[in-house]
C-alpha cells in the first residue's frame, strides 16, 4: 500500500498539483492540515 502525505496546502492549489504530481499514484492521501487560508 502506498501512502502520500501532503501538508499546510494553504489553498494554494499550484502546489497541491505539484506535489501530486511528484507523489504519482497513491492508494491513500492523508493530508496533515491547514488545507484553507481562512484570511483569502
Amino acid at each position: 500500500m502506498k501512502v502520500g502525505i501532503v501538508a499546510d496546502l494553504h489553498c494554494n492549489v499550484a502546489g497541491l498539483a505539484r506535489a501530486l504530481s511528484i507523489i504519482g499514484d497513491v492508494d491513500e492521501l492523508i493530508c496533515l492540515g491547514d488545507s484553507i487560508w481562512e484570511y483569502r
